[in-house]
């Protein structure tokens, strides 16, 4: 039960962070930035979902209950808390950067939000790629190549209107899910 235990925390976690986004924008007019922002958090957390629940998570439990029994305590140690912590902490770092995209939806994100944005999009992918080799010996190539071109090209867009940084992490996402 621990894949499936973690997989509720990260579920959880996902509707959390569009509780973040949904909060952030009650009370505030609707407007075609705040539309468009709104629609595209709505897309990476769906996106994101996908990236874990597609194939990832079952792939997991899988590999899991294929560990020989004396390996069961170091494997679920290092697969299931090692990499589950950065992987929500990159959730909570996507929850941060939309609640103040979606503050502020008329001017391009400061700083701090996109770094917010980018490590919390490169937590949640880089370790979802480690659960994954740690329990398969796979490594995503394919999931980090794009991840890394995904988030420089986030980090080259710091100074566009908010929508583009958050459209760019949805197409790497789409990418690494067609992809897989």
């Amino acid at each position: 039960h621990m894949a499936e235990r973690c997989g509720l925390f990260v579920i959880i976690a996902l509707g959390e962070s569009l509780i973040v986004a949904g909060t952030a924008v009650a009370n505030d007019d609707r407007t075609a930035d705040l539309v468009t922002a709104a629609a595209a958090t709505l897309l990476v957390a769906s996106l994101l979902w996908w990236t874990y629940f597609g194939w990832l998570k079952e792939d997991l439990e899988e590999g899991f209950a294929a560990v020989p029994a004396d390996r069961l305590g170091p494997t679920a140690r290092d697969a299931f808390s090692f990499t589950h912590f950065p992987l929500i902490c990159g959730i909570i770092g996507f929850a941060v950067a939309v609640e103040e995209i979606l503050l502020h939806p008329e001017r391009p994100a400061e700083t701090a939000v996109i770094v917010s944005l980018v490590v919390g999009i490169g937590l949640f992918i880089g370790a979802s790629a480690l659960a994954c080799w740690r329990i398969t010996r796979r490594v995503l190539t394919a999931r980090l190549a794009i991840l890394v071109a995904t988030l420089a090209a986030v980090a080259g867009l710091a100074d566009a209107d908010t929508v583009w940084p958050l459209s760019v992490v949805a197409a790497g996402l789409l990418a690494i899910d067609v992809v897989e």
